[in-house]
């Protein structure tokens, strides 16, 4: 099996190659960094080598979390792969996106994380299938978000802050929109911003088929989902850890200005 090799680059992991080693089972109730042997504790952010059961005491950068699995993955489908749930590290993101939105650029570190983390942000906020579409071919659309009556394209733009998405990617976008007969909304998310003009541009199309989220934006977005999430493809009892209860009628936690945390979320996914 193939194993990443990191180094510690002032308070930052940073992968410098990877190597063949015998394959061995990893725990899936860890968060490990990459494919390496290294775990991370998200309480004290200590790293383990699980072979050698080494643990370091040195301080992680927070940035070592897109070096984490953000969503589980489940079975191949023809236009990707379905998200089964957000782990821990997803969660964990969205926690220092509220408390810092200039976070969301780490994502320009590992473009493909953006993808994930907006894809279980579609499944957090109700979506009943969600796919993360191959890294090549994805046919102009990263994430496929769908519901009985929905079918969402979306593209993920982790760009740094002076980079902009211009109006022809918007149009490029649109073009793979018009031409899925089942596609209902297009959108796309950049943690940078879009370019003069563009808003101007789909003036006539924007909130109802074509939403365009700048990196403020998509930083309220996910504190939005983190603090009022769907209850119909989680669960309907009552949560009154998460400071919410559920609306019978509208099918949604309504919670205090409080962040639902991974073990809370762990308790309403599985009742």
């Amino acid at each position: 099996m193939k194993e990443d090799l990191f180094a510690l680059i002032g308070g930052r992991l940073e992968k410098v190659c990877t190597r063949d080693v015998p394959a061995y089972e990893r725990d899936p109730s860890k968060t490990w960094i990459g494919s390496s042997p290294w775990h991370l504790d998200l309480k004290s952010f200590t790293l383990t080598h699980e072979r050698e059961h080494i643990s370091t005491a040195f301080s992680v950068d927070p940035s070592v979390l897109f070096h984490t699995q953000i969503v589980e993955l489940g079975p191949r489908t023809l236009e990707g792969r379905r998200v089964q749930t957000p782990t821990a590290t997803w969660f964990e993101i969205s926690n220092h996106l509220y408390h810092n939105p200039h976070f969301r650029f780490e994502f320009c570190t590992s473009p493909e994380k953006l993808e994930h983390f907006i894809a279980a942000s579609h499944w957090l906020d109700g979506c009943e299938t969600v796919v993360v579409t191959p890294r090549s071919n994805d046919k102009g659309r990263d994430v496929i978000a769908e519901n009985k009556w929905t079918r969402i394209l979306h593209e993920a733009k982790a760009y740094n802050p002076n980079r902009r998405v211009k109006a022809e990617q918007v149009r490029a976008l649109w073009g793979v929109f018009s031409r899925d007969k089942d596609a209902t909304c297009a959108a796309i998310t950049t943690t940078a911003d879009f370019a003069p003009g563009v808003h101007d541009e789909f003036h006539d199309l924007l909130s109802n088929e074509l939403h365009l989220f700048n990196g403020e934006d998509f930083a309220k977005h996910i504190n939005r989902i983190t603090t009022t999430i769907s209850a119909a493809s989680l669960s309907r009892r009552l949560f009154s850890e998460a400071g919410g209860q559920i609306s019978c009628v509208q099918g949604r936690v309504l919670p205090k200005r409080k962040q639902l945390t991974f073990e809370q979320f762990k308790q309403l996914r599985d009742g």
